[in-house]
């Protein structure tokens, strides 16, 4: 099977959501601050920067490496901070062999290294452009005008666009020397400042003039300890930057005078082999300056040879949550996945039972599948929740697939076929107990529960765009079951509206689609999705679930393999997002001992929990159960979260955690996730368990279909044979 493309970003509709879905125009959370965009404009809801228009809009922005925050006080302005690892707080005991949590302080509004701003301005700020990776915010004057910063995420610089305005700079932490130099830069004067504050860290600021006129070179000094400011207005960039090490401020003094404006991302694929380019947009006039960003540990192991080149390994800065970041040389970096998962397609298309299946294991699959069609599917996803719901129909789903391929009955399929249909018909037609609804504001599609509740948490806050890849999945997959096993052209026909609005919703890939943002949940530069929505955070974006961000991708790879007439891309994007989940998961959540991203003492619990921006915390939303925090990242079932999970590191769970007798003491649903999971990893143990004769139903998540997790067992078996 194959899905070779060569734009994988091509969008998949650019046509106004099906009328299906009713439509609203105001939303409960307001858009603050959001001046430059018409009410026509799509908003990301789940990115990096969308604390600047939520709540007091005071909450960091994670650019990574720096963290940048709108301040009120004592000085109007954009704080700049670098959090290092001595900025790392673990807890609850900081001295125990393992931790349960650590962050990164925090600062209060006010207590940054480096604040940037200008005698001229207002307490206004407004935020612009706002793309999948970037976005423009501006401070305003009384008057007219702004200082603009560009945000990019790992942006070499932190950068300032004054346009006559009187620069300040003040620094909490207190100015210790201030030292200062002249660069010329296309055939301008540029002011370099060397700035060692009263914590003995060192940073550095550039002034480069819009003019070469000489009157027009930023001219500074040292009000207080706290404030340098400027005696004249200033047109031009302002740029700060920390410098870790005196061998790095050569590099940062050839690169000063650019930076970027706006990130585009192209993608392939051919074969199994996928590359995806982040092409930046230059600003600031130095045409033979380089371009300095900063990489994660996941673009570096798989930089192609060119974007190789430009890496300086020498010069690392911390991140937060994902170790040290790379510095990096170039206009474009292109990322390189060799194992994109075309076989996961090609496998879920081949419904013939395998051969090596013993007649036994055979047998007791299909009595499961009898029992399982006997349930009442109407009930059981008929639902106030999108969540539970689509788990359900999700569960149904591989229970049809396990009849088409095992039960050799086709009076059994068809009757598990009709009823599943029946159900899911009900969300194709959006008749589900809170239809979604096109909401105009910040323009998706969101859950009615909190329209008609009031509550925003309704459904895990879905109509605040929280979780959405998350409960589209389920859909999703669904629907690509019945349209293999027995819809075919007319089920499509009749699901694809519902359905491809879900994907448009979650995961538009194009710019050119004006209804919804590009690429809401999964997130290019750090390589897997975030889960929060229109929620103010303190510490920022996060995600609790690693195995339902690769369901997402694994629904749409199967979604686009039974609709081949429609052309590849789809399927292809999916297949590219599944590898690079893959990689940045085991490079972050998945954390093997000799994982050197996050501290020791928290490596050994091996998962993450939750991971967001600034902090990670071994738990869940829902509880601190270990079944709970680790089984969380373990469901669905599915061979595509089997793939994404390195073996060697399953192996170190199981052994920290559920080994001796522990997995055994686990109660309900959890058990059969946590024995679900052991399948791609051990599968004889695991299908001792599934085939056991006093099988206990309780043990079963409610998105589990016993006769579905015999079928992987026993496929998983034979395979070892």
């Amino acid at each position: 099977m194959s899905f070779d493309c060569d734009d994988i970003f091509a969008p998949i509709s650019c046509e106004e959501p099906p009328s299906i879905f009713p439509r609203r125009h105001e939303h409960p959370v307001p858009r603050k601050g959001l001046v430059g965009h018409p009410q026509t404009t799509p908003i990301p809801t789940n990115k990096f920067y969308a604390n600047l228009f939520l709540g007091g809009r005071t909450e960091g922005v994670w650019c990574q490496p720096y963290r940048l925050s709108h301040t009120n006080a004592p000085t109007f302005g954009m704080g700049v901070r670098h959090i290092g690892d001595q900025d790392k707080v673990l807890g609850p005991d900081p001295a125990a062999e393992r931790v349960n949590w650590y962050y990164n302080v925090n600062p209060h509004p006010g207590s940054d290294c480096i604040n940037i701003s200008a005698r001229e301005l207002s307490r206004n700020m407004s935020v612009d452009d706002t793309a999948a990776m970037s976005v423009q915010v501006a401070l305003h004057a009384h008057c007219e005008g702004s200082v603009r910063f560009p945000l990019v995420q790992g942006m070499g610089f932190v950068t300032a666009v004054y346009d006559n305005f009187t620069p300040a700079i003040s620094s909490s932490v207190g100015f210790k020397a201030v030292t200062y130099e002249r660069l010329s830069k296309a055939g301008r004067t540029m002011l370099k400042a060397r700035i060692t504050l009263a914590d003995a860290s060192i940073w550095l600021l550039y002034a480069l003039p819009s003019s070469s006129a000489e009157d027009h070179t930023l001219h500074l000094h040292k009000h207080d300890l706290h404030r340098i400011e400027a005696s004249t207005r200033f047109s031009g960039i302002i740029q700060v930057a920390r410098c870790p090490s005196s061998a790095c401020e050569g590099l940062y003094d050839g690169c000063a005078g650019v930076y970027v404006e706006y990130v585009r991302i192209s993608g392939s694929l051919a074969g199994t082999r996928g590359r995806y380019t982040f092409h930046f947009q230059r600003g600031g006039g130095v045409q033979d300056a380089e371009l300095l960003m900063f990489a994660l540990p996941h673009h570096v192991s798989s930089f192609d040879d060119t974007t190789r080149e430009g890496v300086q390994r020498y010069f690392q800065m911390s991140s937060t949550t994902k170790g040290a970041m790379t510095a990096v040389l170039g206009n474009s970096w292109t990322m390189y996945e060799p194992d994109c998962p075309v076989h996961l397609a090609a496998d879920f298309m081949d419904t013939t039972a395998p051969h090596h299946i013993a007649d036994t294991m055979r047998r007791k699959i299909v009595h499961a599948a009898t029992t399982e069609v006997g349930q009442d599917m109407q009930a059981a996803t008929n639902l106030d929740s999108m969540y539970f719901s689509g788990k359900a129909m999700d569960k149904y789903a591989q229970l049809l697939y396990t009849v088409a391929k095992y039960g050799n009955d086709k009076q059994l399929t068809e009757v598990c076929s009709d009823k599943l249909k029946a159900a899911c018909r009900r969300f194709a037609s959006n008749q589900q107990r809170f239809p979604l609804v096109y909401e105009t504001a910040w323009k998706g599609l969101v859950s009615s529960g909190a329209f008609e509740t009031g509550d925003l948490m309704t459904d895990f806050g879905n109509s605040c765009y929280n979780d959405h890849h998350f409960h589209a999945s389920y859909i999703i997959h669904a629907a690509a079951v019945i349209a293999l096993v027995s819809g075919g052209p007319e089920w499509i026909e009749e699901s694809r509206p519902f359905v491809d609005s879900l994907i448009r919703d979650a995961a538009n890939p194009s710019e050119d689609d004006p209804f919804f943002p590009v690429s809401r949940a999964f997130d290019w530069y750090n390589g897997h999705s975030w889960a929060k929505g229109l929620f103010e955070s303190w510490d920022g974006k996060d995600q609790e679930s690693t195995s339902e961000d690769v369901h997402f991708a694994y629904a749409a790879l199967l979604w686009g393999a039974v609709q081949p007439e429609r052309g590849p891309a789809l399927a292809a994007r999916s297949a590219l997002m599944l590898a690079v989940l893959r990689r940045s998961f085991n490079t972050y959540f998945y954390m093997r001992a000799t994982n050197r991203h996050h501290p020791a003492q928290f490596v050994s619990n091996r998962i993450t929990g939750i991971l967001f921006e600034n902090k990670v915390d071994h738990t869940t939303y829902f509880g601190s159960n270990i079944e709970y925090i680790h089984g969380i990242h373990m469901l669905p079932v599915t061979p595509a979260s089997a793939w994404a999970r390195d073996k060697e590191w399953c192996e170190e769970e199981w052994e920290t955690w559920f080994s001796g007798g522990r997995a055994d003491a686990v109660q309900g649903g959890w058990r059969g996730v946590l024995y679900g999971s052991m399948i791609a990893w051990n599968p004889r143990r695991a299908a001792w368990w599934w085939f056991q004769d006093n099988f206990d139903w309780g043990w079963l998540d409610g998105g589990m279909s016993l006769a579905y997790c015999r079928a992987l067992a026993a496929e998983a078996l034979g395979r070892t044979s």
